[in-house]
C-alpha cells in the first residue's frame, strides 16, 4: 500500500495510538488502518476515521460500523461529497439530515444551499469528511470513548502499550540465544535434560503428594488453611 517507509511508519504509528487510547484490539486497528492508507487516507486522518468508526460499532455494531468506514473510503476517493457518497450514509445508519446540517453550519448557508452543493459536487472531500464525523460522534454519543473504560478495553490498551514499546527495539540477538536454545533442547542433550527434570519433579511430586494425601495430608491442609485465615484476619484488624 505505501512504498514509502516514513509513510508506512506513521500510519502504524496513527493505529496504535488510536487502539491504545480507545482500547481497540490491536490487530483490527491495523487492519483498518491499512485499508485506509489504501485509499489516500493519512496520519491524524487514519486515527480520527478509525475513531469515528469505533463511535458507530459501539453504538450500533459490527455491520453499521463497517459501512461507515466504507463510506468514508468511498468520499475520498470520490474527491466530493456527492450524491452517492451521500446516499450511503443510510446504509451507515447516519442521520443525512444532521450531516447537512454540519454542513449548513460549517459553510454558513442554508439546509437548500447545500443540497444544491451536493447535487453539483461542490463540497471538497475535508468538509464533507469533517461533517459526517461530527454528525456520526453526535448522533452515537462517542461511544468508543465510554467503552474505553471497560475492564477488556484497558486490557487491550495495556497490551498494545507494552507491544509497542519494543518496536524499535532490535530483538534479533535475543532470537539468536533462543534459536540456539531450541537447538540444544530438540538434540540429545536437550533429552537428557528432560529426563532429569522428570526424575527430579517426579520424586518431588511423589513426597508432596504422600504428605498431603489420606487422614494425615487433610490435617495438615485444614491446619494450614486455618492458620492462614487467622493470619489474614489478623492483618485486616491491624489495617
Amino acid at each position: 500500500v505505501l512504498k514509502d517507509a516514513k509513510a508506512a511508519a506513521d500510519v502504524y504509528d496513527a493505529a496504535i495510538e488510536i487502539s491504545v487510547k480507545l482500547g481497540l484490539d490491536k490487530e483490527d486497528t491495523l487492519k483498518r488502518a491499512k485499508e485506509l492508507a489504501g485509499v489516500g487516507f493519512r496520519g491524524a486522518e487514519i486515527s480520527v476515521a478509525i475513531g469515528a468508526v469505533a463511535d458507530v460499532r459501539a453504538a450500533m455494531g459490527d455491520e453499521k460500523g463497517q459501512a461507515f468506514q466504507k463510506t468514508l473510503e468511498k468520499l475520498k476517493v470520490a474527491g466530493k461529497l456527492n450524491d452517492e457518497v451521500f446516499g450511503s450514509l443510510k446504509e451507515a445508519g447516519i442521520q443525512g439530515d444532521a450531516v447537512l446540517a454540519k454542513l449548513a453550519a460549517k459553510l454558513g448557508i442554508s439546509v437548500d444551499q447545500v443540497k444544491a452543493k451536493l447535487n453539483a459536487g461542490a463540497i471538497d472531500v475535508a468538509t464533507g469528511m469533517a461533517a459526517i464525523i461530527a454528525a456520526a460522534k453526535d448522533q452515537t454519543g462517542s461511544a468508543a470513548s465510554g467503552a474505553a473504560n471497560t475492564v477488556p478495553a484497558l486490557i487491550n490498551s495495556a497490551k498494545t502499550l507494552l507491544e509497542s514499546m519494543f518496536d524499535s527495539v532490535d530483538l534479533q540477538p535475543i532470537k539468536d540465544a533462543l534459536k540456539s536454545v531450541l537447538a540444544v533442547m530438540t538434540g540429545p542433550d536437550g533429552e537428557k535434560f528432560k529426563a532429569a527434570v522428570n526424575t527430579l519433579f517426579g520424586t518431588l511430586f511423589r513426597v508432596l503428594g504422600a504428605a498431603f494425601s489420606g487422614k494425615d495430608g487433610e490435617a495438615r491442609i485444614s491446619r494450614f488453611v486455618t492458620a492462614m485465615a487467622s493470619a489474614m484476619e489478623g492483618a485486616a484488624k491491624i489495617m
